[in-house]
């Protein structure tokens, strides 16, 4: 016989803006709730970023990324016996290799407290340096469990430290709760400006950045000068790509298109998607029908906005997420293996264009597009099977990391 063990939960994953990780986190807490647990403590930025329940409970971040915690902050880990590290942070050197470097360090003072250490719901890759391996190895020496929401990451991480126990599952914003608590929301006016008229098909559309990053020691964001000057006439390129795109959203289905960034506007301008967003709407002065969501929507408005798309069409790949997480297919033009393997484990990965091939040949996006829409109710049914099958899998994965046998 086996029954749950209650334990004191730690979230401390520092997420600033990102609308993706956030969501994650929320579905992570969501399921953590709907299993009964509710000793759960968390570390956020702003109470809207988090579920009613923790948003008068929460602890701010400290210093440094939370290497320096505020008195009560350093209560709720000492007192906590297991930590839960989800909401993003892929384990990679691709961007640099100081999260990695970052990671193998919060961990190790984790493990010093004695607290056990579970990646639940999480990706990695690429990491093709050896340095960026050899960090790999000493998180994952430090984790009790890490759950692979994708086959690629659960496959990689095996060849790079085969003794670590891992188990294979899905993001976690495929977990329950999200439409209860949109339905319990009141009707946001914020986003009544971006929904059209019955009938008329709404397609949300992302971009990032891409193309400048590198697995230098230094990351992005103490070094963005020498970082931005890379990528810029491929970035040049894909923008023209989106503007050609939403174009022919506009002239072939008279479709409303939805310019909406992953972040909050206003967090990091280093990471905030807008920039490139602007730049596609500039391209459409007069049409009001290609709307810039520039609004700093609280989480519920947004789930809500993004409740109500037809299909989105994203880099980032939590903005696809999304969308699917709410039945309505998703392209997503995926800048590394985990677009491609996520989608597969919703089986949607023929909807996933890797971002080489959209730059050689865009027609390849226009033609997913195209058939979603053209089989737009049939495609909607496969991404409700698909999603209902990954909630349900996942909780019985998260469910598995508190059973306990009883004798």
């Amino acid at each position: 016989m086996t029954e749950q063990s209650k334990n004191k939960i730690l979230l401390p994953r520092v997420i600033y803006g990102n609308r993706g990780d956030i969501l994650s986190r929320w579905g992570l807490l969501n399921g953590l709730l709907s299993l009964g647990q509710r000793d759960i403590k968390v570390f956020a930025h702003l109470p809207g970023d988090l579920p009613n329940e923790f948003c008068n409970t929460f602890y701010p971040y400290g210093k440094y990324h939370n290497l320096l915690l505020s008195h009560d902050a350093r209560k709720a880990l000492h007192e906590s016996d297991r930590i839960l590290w989800g909401g993003g942070l892929d384990l990679t050197d691709e961007s640099s290799k100081a999260k990695l470097l970052y990671l193998s360090v919060l961990f190790s003072r984790y493990r010093k407290l004695g607290k056990q250490i579970d990646c639940v719901f999480q990706g990695a890759g690429p990491i093709v340096t050896s340095t960026g391996k050899v960090l790999t190895r000493q998180i994952l020496n430090k984790t009790n469990h890490f759950i692979a929401r994708d086959e690629y990451t659960l496959n990689l991480l095996h060849t790079i430290n085969p003794a670590t126990k891992l188990t294979l599952a899905g993001d976690a914003i495929f977990m329950p709760g999200f439409e209860d608590q949109i339905n319990e929301h009141d009707q946001p006016s914020a986003i009544v400006p971006f929904v059209p008229p019955e009938g008329q098909l709404l397609v949300a559309i992302n971009i990032r950045r891409w193309f400048h990053f590198s697995s230098d020691l230094i990351p992005f964001q103490l070094a963005k000068k020498r970082y931005e000057n890379r990528g810029q006439q491929e970035m040049d390129r894909l923008v023209q790509i989106y503007v050609d795109l939403a174009r022919k959203l506009r002239r072939e289905y008279d479709a409303r298109v939805l310019l909406v960034s992953a972040y909050n506007p206003g967090v990091f301008s280093w990471e905030d998607d807008m920039p490139w967003l602007q730049k596609i709407k500039t391209a459409f002065p007069l049409d009001d029908d290609v709307c810039l969501l520039d609004e700093n929507l609280d989480m519920l408005d947004y789930l809500s906005l993004m409740s109500k798309v037809d299909m989105a069409i994203s880099m980032r790949l939590h903005s696809s997420l999304t969308a699917l997480r709410f039945g309505n297919p998703a392209v997503n033009i995926s800048y590394s293996p985990k677009g491609v393997y996520v989608f597969n484990t919703l089986g949607l990965g023929d909807h996933a264009v890797e971002i080489n091939t959209a730059m050689q040949q865009p027609d390849r996006i226009w033609q997913e597009v195209q058939l979603v829409l053209s089989n737009l109710s049939v495609e909607k049914q496969k991404v409700r099977i698909g999603v209902a099958s990954l909630i349900e899998k996942n909780m019985d994965v998260l469910g598995s990391l508190f059973m306990e046998a009883n004798e």
